[in-house]
């Protein structure tokens, strides 16, 4: 009888721990993949102007007139206040080049796009006063390339990714020869950049 209740004292204590005997510590495992998306980035900015464009003002005269009676009257026609900040001011003289700044590309793409640069007078400086006298054609040059206006636009073709600062290219309106028929006088137009991948 002692024996029996022994046993079953011992069975009972079997089945209350036993079972822990087999219960095994289970980890799970979760990977994560983490995908970043690095967004294209095609960027121009001017050092010559607070925006996208700039408007030309130039001054034609066959006599040696001084430039700065004309510079604050076109200027003042043409823009005031933080505008006039995106005024060009030049004498026109054939054959001449005109410095307009840096234009800086920021790209981290590695194929083609182009500038694009639209012109208000097609290419053009055109006489404000006089719609008679003839217009003065003008070419753009864009960095190490030069463009003549197509349609009303210089296009100039880029390629590649930019350095952290961006890259630097110069801008410059280009004169060739002045028509027999340009009267004296102040001539403009306007000009708007922008970029886009090709």
């Amino acid at each position: 009888m002692r024996s029996h209740a022994i046993t079953a004292f011992v069975l009972a204590l079997a089945l209350v721990f036993l079972p822990g005997v087999f219960v095994y510590s289970q980890t799970q495992s979760t990977s994560i993949t983490i995908v970043g998306i690095v967004p294209e980035i095609l960027k121009l900015t001017l050092d010559f102007a607070s925006d996208t464009n700039i408007q030309l003002i130039g001054h034609l005269s066959s006599g040696n007139e001084q430039q700065t009676a004309y510079l604050g009257l076109a200027q003042n026609a043409s823009y005031t206040g933080q505008n006039a900040q995106n005024c060009r001011n030049f004498d026109i003289v054939s054959g001449s080049s005109i410095a307009l700044g840096n234009a800086t590309i920021f790209s981290n793409i590695k194929g083609m796009y182009t500038v694009s640069i639209y012109s208000t007078n097609r290419g053009r400086l055109q006489n404000s006063s006089n719609v008679g006298a003839a217009s003065i054609e003008y070419g753009l040059a864009f960095g190490n390339a030069f463009a003549m206006s197509q349609d009303g636009v210089f296009r100039f073709s880029q390629k590649g990714v930019s350095g952290r600062g961006g890259k630097p290219l110069a801008v410059a309106l280009v004169l060739g020869d002045i028509p027999a028929t340009a009267a004296d006088g102040i001539y403009s137009d306007q000009l708007y950049f922008s970029i886009c991948k090709n």
